[in-house]
């Protein structure tokens, strides 16, 4: 079994130049054998003037080139993500190798989940190039690509959102972990692929609401509005929430009884009701039939 290097190689193009905020859907959908995929996510990183950048990347193990061991038959690939920052210095760089192993040769063309890996980086504001390399580790066959991502200065005074991260589902915990943010395991849906007739769950965090403990009004209006890929408003949810200081972490779960297959918009709008200011920050997704999502 080898890698099919052009069919991954357009799926990981495709996959890849989406931004942050938009998704298409891929042309070759399939329930398990899904293609090269990649997130980021940016989030404020504690105190400072530094951002939290997550890159979540989706693997899939059936173009890696299996080898024949005592136990069994093995993959393994190196994945390395590099940022530069506008006069192309490296500010960062996180590498990691992973493996797969199937029991027999008849299992290495079974379905499988990808792998899904979560990376981060905590770097100043600022537009970067994320250079990235997928290299199977038996063939050395590598694919290569850059993307440009802006990441925001949450550490400004204004009132601010996250990005919204679309999610597969939100548990709370009192675990830690990678996925936990705030109490909750946001386990991530990174082609962002919902199924027809369940529940969208989105997790998003919110700064600098203006926030005295016991003054009136201490809420803030939070507004969600999907919308097709046409533009019009399918459905849209209001709902108040108190201040828990002058950040708030929050996760929703969205019904979707009514909403038929296509590509949609959720946009998030955070009013304080103390200032009357408000932010808006949107992200897209697509409801489908089936969906099965990669397991960290």
């Amino acid at each position: 079994m080898s890698i099919h290097s052009q069919k991954v190689k357009s799926w990981l193009m495709a996959a890849f130049l989406l931004p942050t905020v938009v998704l298409s859907k891929p042309s070759d959908y399939d329930s398990w054998r899904l293609p090269y995929a990649f997130e980021f996510l940016t989030l404020r990183a504690g105190t400072g003037e530094k951002s939290l950048l997550e890159v979540f990347c989706q693997i899939p193990t059936h173009y890696l080139q299996f080898i024949k061991f005592r136990d069994g038959f093995f993959a393994s690939y190196k994945l390395s993500i590099a940022l530069f920052d506008r006069s192309n210095k490296q500010v960062a760089k996180v590498s990691i190798v992973d493996s797969v192993k199937v029991n027999s040769f008849w299992d290495i063309d079974l379905p499988r989940p990808p792998h899904l890996i979560r990376s981060s980086f905590i770097v100043p504001s600022g537009e970067y190039e994320a250079r990235t390399q997928i290299t199977d580790q038996e063939t050395l066959q590598t694919l290569s690509f850059k993307r440009r991502t802006l990441i925001p200065d949450y550490s400004a005074p204004d009132l601010q959102v996250s990005d919204l991260q679309i999610a597969s589902a939100i548990i709370p915990t009192t675990e830690n972990g990678v996925l936990v943010k705030n109490g909750r395991r946001v386990e991530p849906n990174i082609l962002r692929l919902v199924e027809l007739g369940s529940k969208l769950p989105v997790y998003f965090e919110v700064y600098n609401l203006q926030y005295t403990p016991g003054a009136p009004e201490e809420d803030f209006l939070l507004t969600m509005t999907i919308a097709d890929q046409g533009g019009n408003k399918v459905k849209t949810f209001t709902k108040e929430h108190h201040k828990p200081g002058v950040t708030a972490a929050l996760s929703v779960e969205i019904p979707l009884p009514e909403v038929a297959e296509g590509l949609y918009q959720l946009l998030v709008t955070v009013q304080d009701l103390a200032t009357s200011k408000s932010v808006q920050k949107a992200v897209n997704f697509y409801v489908v039939r089936s969906n099965i999502q990669p397991n960290i």
